[in-house]
């Protein structure tokens, strides 16, 4: 049964393997012995799968790795308008950004990509590190921010 259970794992889902890790964790937390060992043969199995997985998306290359997590994440209407807004606006302020979307405020263009941005970290690349703050730089994944101009560019 975990062979089969092992052997499918490719063509799992990564949402179908979080809850597999999940389900395993509260097997070795409260099964009887055989499933704890049982679950702990699929963790170990979706270790070496997503390890797999992360190894063939660091290889691929930028723009197929770009149109693959959009696919896999579709952009919302939301974050088609911001996407957009800063297409067609590079060396923007967010201030002007979040202008050009209808937003009130200052930053509600810079927050709303940014979370645009972490919800496909993932499957793109690291965050790189905040300059102004502790933590990651989330709307650097996709854009270049001019830290004297304070502007972004796609």
């Amino acid at each position: 049964m975990v062979e089969k259970i092992i052997a499918i794992l490719p063509q799992k889902s990564d949402s179908d393997l979080r809850k597999m890790v999940s389900n395993a964790e509260r097997l070795i937390a409260s099964g009887a012995d055989g499933q704890r060992k049982n679950a702990q043969r699929v963790l170990e199995a979706i270790e070496v799968e997503l390890s797999r997985r992360n190894q063939a998306m660091v290889a691929m290359p930028l723009p197929q790795r770009l149109h693959q997590a959009f696919c896999k994440s579709p952009p919302s209407d939301s974050e088609r308008v911001v996407i957009r807004a800063l297409l067609d606006n590079p060396g923007s302020t967010s201030a002007h950004l979040t202008k050009v979307c209808g937003y009130a405020g200052n930053s509600a263009w810079h927050l709303r990509f940014g979370e645009l941005c972490k919800r496909r970290q993932a499957d793109l690349w690291p965050a790189p590190a905040s300059e102004q703050r502790d933590g990651s730089f989330f709307s650097g994944i996709l854009a270049e921010f001019d830290t004297k101009a304070a502007t972004f560019t796609m």
